[in-house]
């Protein structure tokens, strides 16, 4: 029976007078009653009564809450409180034929039975049940047949057995206002005496039309229905149905949605609730291995989104692809129920590989299969076949706009023969999909989908966007290890510590889950072993110690590999089988059972291997497991094992591969797979590669792992070498996969590859020798995953450089790159990284170029090589430990490591201050030769008090170096010097200090609270008080002297760059060691004065070079020549000061400074150098002094022009108009210079600061 009800079904219509006005039911959860519009006739209110025998329940129905159809002689009440269950609207029947129904009527004597086909009704009467006006309807009979059990109604009412035509016919509906015609209701035929008693029969109006075969109701009586030309045993219903469908945007359409959506129906009613009811059927149950995995699930957001986007795509298949034991089981189950929960709950259907058949045509065919037996469980299915009820499910889906998803777990466990006419089934699949509207999830490891999914189209495949699959695999969602945070919440639900486990391990789903029942079992065992103990004393205590000792999964210093997880399981399943085989048994015997138990389920693994590719027969399983000793019960229950259609197979595919692969031959099978032939032998393809399914590498694998582990690394790298041979000499073909597949994750499973380092370094040097970049098989992934230390990994990766991709290439095509791995290894681990990138610095060798040699732009740019890569990665990457880059690229000393010094001194300031400092104070000569280096460049443009206060430090630690004074002193005296001269952090100034030997402009600074006086000469910038200026005026002494004796262009800078802040203190410096101090080095002194760029100091510099002239005439000469040069050449707009000091050395008496002054004059040439010569030369008589300069004077005419000027007395005339044109000459202002930092450092010589002395523009200084 379809609709069973526990409360009584009808419900009675009455006046307020409480006089029956008709009969109806409840059609939907919120207790909308249907009954017939005779019922309601004529009434404002109406009393709906439900229940008896003193469980009556009535409510008041006011005339807003009742809906009138008498177009369709139906009516709909609105009630609360009755709590009589909803009885499921039917679909409509054929007009052909007829249907066996039941409807309900009053007063009649013969009490119906129940109505079967050509049997008497009266038959099945239960007088011990019934009620005032319902009925009882139960499930189906005990005979199966699918009647109606009708109970026994006592006195008042019974249930008359009729027979429902399918054909429509017109009748005339009389209300109390007007007639209406129905022209789809259905003729009853019922006896003559049962027919007349229906007429106008107030309690028997309103009654369902029950069928008699499914319980649905397909129509409501009504007696006032009548048709000119029925015979005398005619009543007539209006079928709900069609009237449905004339009301379909109405409140009838929507009641009838409500009662579909609430009442489950099956056979020809089928419903989406219904629908909803078979496909969960489907879902497996829960064993408990499965149920701790679901409560202890720990959501993977990137997969559940993935699956969520594809069931609103558009998008018909999509595939979970992940190795045996990546929780493939888990995620679909999980995703299921989110499925079937939920507001609008969506059909899914479970589906394994063991359901496909040979010879199905497309997943429908083992889809209904699967239905088949639920729908027949639920009641007939009316002569459907079982494909057939896979399409209306999927109708019914696709109808409420909830696709059926069909999720196919395993489709590795097909029959071989499918698996060979695998094109067609999924060519059928495809047509189906798209004609129903249905989706197909497919969860399966990646040898299976590399096959599978190349045969779908690709326009119904789903891929997910947010995680790129690899480029020779079809779309898909993958599935893996857990990522590290969600590991470590596993982790935690499952009790485990970070030592429970090897690292390779710790994200591995199943090996976590056995990992917690084998930890569980432990802890069961201490605790009883304590209880023993306690209560039995040692014979117990031995009991306990007994049955737990087999289950250590690893030493105790170091965490069990997963080998030994899987071996500790195995010793747990056995014991749980002896246990359940021997209740209350002996230690020993419980022992010598867990140990039989392990070796037939070593049995059962070894026949897996046969032709049955991983599944056990049923007779195999008979055997191993005999029914009648109760073995095949307990290893079922405990759930190691598991039906799979007609055969068996282990629960946990990857522990069923392990056990597999520990009865695996793996020579022969290595020469059956990978071996080649001759060209004319055959004999492999019917036993060899071409025969055996890619997706069972697994055993291979296994036993590789486990040959390394019993007989050593070498005796696997024997076995290896041969495979990494056939995978870089051999054409593609079915042995080089194996030969691949083989290597590949074998090398992933051992727990330990530095035994291998030599096979994986000379595959990666094929791997770039071929040009193959190896993405399907050794790419980024694979060495990822190694486990290697990190030096071993990194250094694999930069031989694996040259073979990426070009980035542009594999951006389109959302590949992983190897220089992705290597910046992922730096990120996680930048202490262990950032030292060997810095060994990459000497690599040349070329990384690839974008196809078809890229832009215009790129093509202007050098071609990127693995030493560039480095420099990109360090920084890039520089933010996790900065302080470590910098000290290990200024121990690299390399150019590369000094350019992306230069580039860090731009982006890190703070950073290298602290660096300058940590040098600074080092012993090692190395790190305090770069101190003095980048210091002086930190700084020009250091901004806050915590980075002056380290360079400042710096400085003094350079200066207490022993015999370092000569070394780093200029170095540290210029650090000194700009920073008490320099911008003011507080005050916002910023002070102008030029690079290349130059300043800005003038500028006050708030460095030391200066307040202005006067230079020698004119009016100079501000220059500080002395108090204030003690510590900087030491620093000008010692500055002073040390440029003299050096000549350091650096410090040279920093003492020009003095004069802008204050001017005053450092004049006096000059002139007191140019004056005071004998000894060489005062040209190193007049070229800094000569470079100050301020133009109101050009007079006031050459005043002291004036004053030294004077002071020191002997020795003046090449310092006064380097000034004027130099002022003349780099600095023209201090023309004023030049002047002045020609004029004051044309009245000299040292003849040999006026030589010297007039050969400088003369080499330099030009108009300004030219005027100055006349200036010189007027009223010389010298000859030494004439000689030097005499290319610049006219033949005879120099000589004799000086002469007449002394004897006509012309001459202080024509000096001072020389003086006053000399005076009118342009003073024009250097160029500005930028405020902020100056070139980077990046593109000095040595990559750590700017060239000083380099020439400005030139602006002509000519006269007017």
């Amino acid at each position: 029976m379809g609709a069973v009800l526990t409360e009584q079904a009808l419900v009675r219509i009455c006046d307020l007078a409480g006089r029956v006005r008709g009969t109806g039911f409840v059609a939907d959860g919120t207790g909308t009653v249907i009954t017939s519009h005779e019922a309601v006739d004529g009434l404002g209110r109406v009393v709906v009564h439900a229940g008896g025998e003193g469980r009556e329940r009535s409510h008041l129905a006011e005339s807003d809450a009742i809906t009138r159809l008498p177009e369709w002689d139906l009516a709909l009440i609105r009630t609360t409180g009755l709590g009589v269950a909803p009885l499921l609207i039917g679909a409509g029947r054929p007009a052909t034929g007829s249907t066996h129904v039941l409807l309900f009527t009053e007063g009649c004597e013969d009490v119906c039975g129940a109505h079967r086909h050509g049997r008497d009704p009266g038959e099945g009467r239960d007088p011990g049940e019934g009620g005032d006006l319902g009925m009882h309807l139960g499930g189906r009979d005990e005979t199966g047949d699918g009647a109606v059990a009708v109970p026994r109604q006592r006195q008042r009412g019974c249930w008359i057995a009729a027979e429902l035509s399918g054909r429509p016919t017109t009748v005339t509906y009389t209300s109390t206002d007007r007639f209406h015609d129905l022209e789809g209701a259905l003729e009853l035929t019922l006896p003559e005496a049962a027919a007349a008693g229906l007429r106008l029969n107030a309690p028997a109006s309103g009654s369902p039309v029950l069928d008699t075969a499914t319980g649905a109701v397909l129509a409501v009586l009504g007696t006032a229905l009548h048709a000119p030309h029925a015979g005398r045993g005619a009543a007539f219903a209006v079928p709900l149905h069609t009237a449905g469908l004339w009301d379909a945007e109405g409140q009838l359409g929507a009641l009838l949605a409500r009662n579909s959506a609430t009442v489950p129906g099956f056979g020809p009613d089928l419903n989406l609730t219904g629908a909803l009811r078979l496909a969960a059927a489907t879902l497996p149950s829960c064993g408990a291995a499965g149920v701790m995995s679901a409560s202890r699930r720990v959501e993977r957001p990137e997969v559940t989104g993935a699956l969520r986007e594809f069931c609103t795509s558009g998008a018909s298949v999509a595939a979970l692809v992940g190795r045996a034991g990546s929780g493939r089981t888990t995620e679909l189950a999980a995703f299921a129920a989110v499925r079937a929960g939920g507001a609008a709950p969506a059909p899914t259907v479970w589906l394994r590989g063991a359901h496909l058949h040979e010879g199905d045509g497309s997943v429908r065919e083992a889809l209904g299969r699967v239905l088949g037996p639920v729908a027949e469980a639920h009641g007939r299915s009316a002569g459907r076949t079982t494909a057939s009820c896979a399409d209306v499910v999927a109708r019914l889906a696709r109808d409420a706009r909830r696709p059926l998803l069909v999720l196919l777990d395993g489709p590795e466990e097909m029959p071989a023969g499918l698996a060979r006419d695998l094109h067609r089934w999924a060519a059928g699949t495809s047509g189906w999909l798209r004609a129903a509207g249905a989706r197909l999830l497919i969860a399966c490891g990646p040898e299976q989908w590399a096959e599978l999914g190349e045969l779908f189209p690709r326009d119904m495949l789903f891929g997910d966007g947010g995680r790129p699959c690899p480029p020779d695999a079809p779309p898909h969602v993958r599935l893996g290890d857990l990522s590290a945070p969600h590991a470590a919440r596993a982790r935690e639900l499952y009790g485990l510590g970070p030592e429970d486990l090897a690292p390779a391990d710790a994200a591995h789903p199943l090996t976590l889950r056995m990992r917690s029942e084998i930890r569980a079992a432990q802890e069961q065992g201490h605790a009883e072993q304590e209880h023993a103990e306690q209560e039995e004393g040692k014979e117990g205590a031995e009991r306990g110690e007994g049955e737990g000792r087999d289950l250590d999964a690893g030493s105790s210093s170091l965490p069990p590999t997963r080998d030994g997880i899987f071996s500790a399981y195995l010793a747990l399943v056995a014991l749980r089988i002896a246990r359940t085989l021997a209740p209350g048994g002996s230690a020993g015997a419980v022992r010598r059972l867990a140990t039989r138990t392990a070796g037939a389920l070593h049995e059962a693994a070894r026949r897996s291997l046969g032709p049955s590719q991983g599944a056990l027969s049923r007779g195999d399983f008979e055997e191993i497991f005999p029914t009648s000793a109760g073995w095949a019960e307990a290893v079922l229950a405990d759930g190691v094992l598991e039906a799979a259609g007609e055969e068996f197979r282990f629960a946990d595919e990857e522990f069923g591969e392990w056990m597999q692969g520990r009865h695996l031959d793996v020579d022969a099978a290595l020469e059956a797979l990978v071996q080649p032939r001759e060209s004319g032998d055959r004999s492999h393809e019917a036993h060899g590669a071409a025969t055996v399914p890619r997706h069972r590498i697994g055993p291979v694998v296994h036993a590789l792992v486990l040959c390394g582990r019993l007989e050593g690394a070498e005796a696997l790298e024997r076995r290896l070498r041969p495979l990494a041979d056939a995978v870089c000499s051999r054409e593609e073909d079915e042995t080089v996969w194996w030969a691949g597949r083989l290597l590949r994750e074998t090398l992933l499973r051992v727990p330990d590859a530095r035994p291998y380092y030599g096979l994986l370094r000379g595959l990666a040097e094929r791997v770039v020798a071929e040009e193959r970049d190896g993405a399907g098989m050794f790419g980024p992934s694979f060495w990822r995953r190694l486990a290697l230390p990190t030096a071993q990994r990194v250094g694999l990766l930069r031989l694996l450089l040259p073979a990426d991709a070009p980035h542009s290439a594999t951006e389109d095509r959302g590949e992983e790159r190897y220089l992705h791995v290597v910046a992922e290894v730096l990120a996680a681990e930048p202490h262990a990284v950032q030292p060997l990138l810095c060994g990459w610095f000497t690599d040349r060798r070329r990384l690839a170029e974008p196809a078809g040699g890229g832009s215009h732009d790129d093509r202007e740019l050098p071609r990127p090589t693995v030493a560039s890569a480095a420099q990109a990665l360090l920084y890039t990457h520089r933010g996790q430990s900065v302080d470590m880059t910098l000290d290990l690229l200024t121990d690299a000393c390399h150019p590369r490591a000094d350019e992306l010094l230069g580039e860090l001194a731009q982006e890190e300031p703070s950073a290298l201050c602290r660096a300058v400092e940590r040098w600074a104070h080092d012993e090692r000569t190395l790190r305090q030769i770069a101190a003095a280096e980048y210091g002086p460049v930190m700084a020009r443009h250091v901004r806050s008090d915590s980075d002056r206060a380290h360079l400042r430090r710096a400085a003094h630690a350079l200066l207490r170096i022993p015999g370092g004074s000569s070394l780093h002193g200029p170095a540290a005296l210029a650090m000194l010097l700009r920073l008490a001269h320099g911008p003011s952090v507080a005050s916002g100034t910023s002070g102008t200090s030029g690079t290349s030997g130059t300043s800005g402009t003038s500028g006050t600074s708030g460095t030391s609270g200066t307040s202005g006086t006067s230079g020698p000469s004119g009016t100079a910038p501000d220059a500080g008080t002395p108090a204030a200026c003690t510590e900087p005026d030491h620093y000008l002494a010692a500055a002073v002297g040390l440029l003299a004796t050096s000549g350091s262009a650096e410090l040279s800078d920093a003492l020009v760059a003095a004069f802008a802040d204050g001017p005053a203190p450092v004049l006096a410096a000059f002139r007191a060691h140019l004056c005071e101090q004998p000894g060489s080095g005062a040209r190193h002194l007049a070229e800094a004065l000569a470079a100050v760029p301020v133009a109101e100091l050009a007079v006031p510099t050459a005043e002291v070079m004036r004053h030294y002239a004077e002071m020191r005439p002997e020795a003046a000469g090449e310092a006064l020549a380097a000034f004027v040069r130099r002022r003349l050449a780099y600095r023209p707009q201090g023309c004023e000061g030049v002047q002045m000091l020609v004029g004051a050395l044309q009245r000299t008496p040292c003849a040999s400074l006026r030589a010297g002054l007039a050969r400088v004059l003369r080499g330099l040439g030009g108009p300004v150098s030219g005027e100055l010569l006349g200036v010189l030369l007027l009223g010389e008589r010298d000859p030494a002094v004439l000689e030097a300069a005499r290319d610049d004077v006219p033949d005879g005419m120099g000589n004799e022009r000086r002469r007449e000027g002394h004897a006509t007395g012309e001459v202080g005339e024509t000096g001072a108009a020389g003086e006053r044109g000399a005076e009118a000459l342009p003073q024009q202002q250097p160029p500005a210079q930028p405020a902020g930092p100056g070139p980077r450092p990046a593109g000095a010589p040595g990559g750590g600061r700017a060239p000083t002395g380099a020439p400005q523009a030139r602006v002509p200084c000519v006269s007017r």
